[in-house]
């Protein structure tokens, strides 16, 4: 039995994220500049943008562009640490006091005890 040619190299399997936040510029604008993701798809493809499935481009570009809206520090680039800069200056909470119990060692610190 003949094998089929290939297509060309896919992304591996969960690489489909990783390919379109290091292209996001470049998708983003052929998104916003095509009237549907099946042509935006056929668009990045053609270009060599991407190489991942049609079905994987829409379902992470969704979850993609719905994460963004959602924490705006992300889309500007901003890392955790950037955001809580109150954290550094929180005051650790103090311990609180230990009691004077000790554990006796000896069968007369033990009678002593009990």
């Amino acid at each position: 039995m003949l094998s089929t040619p290939s297509k060309g190299s896919r992304s591996r399997w969960g690489m489909a994220r990783f390919e379109l936040e290091t292209n996001y510029d470049k998708v983003k604008s052929v998104v916003a500049n095509t009237p549907n993701f099946t042509v935006a798809h056929d668009q990045l493809v053609a270009s060599e943008t991407i190489t991942i499935t049609y079905a994987a481009f829409v379902r992470t570009w969704k979850k993609l562009q719905s994460e963004r809206v959602k924490d705006p520090a992300v889309s500007a680039g901003n890392t955790a640490e950037d955001r809580s800069p109150q954290a550094e200056n929180k005051a650790r909470k103090p311990l609180p006091e230990l009691n004077k119990f000790t554990v006796p060692t000896g069968s007369d610190g033990v009678r002593d005890q009990w």
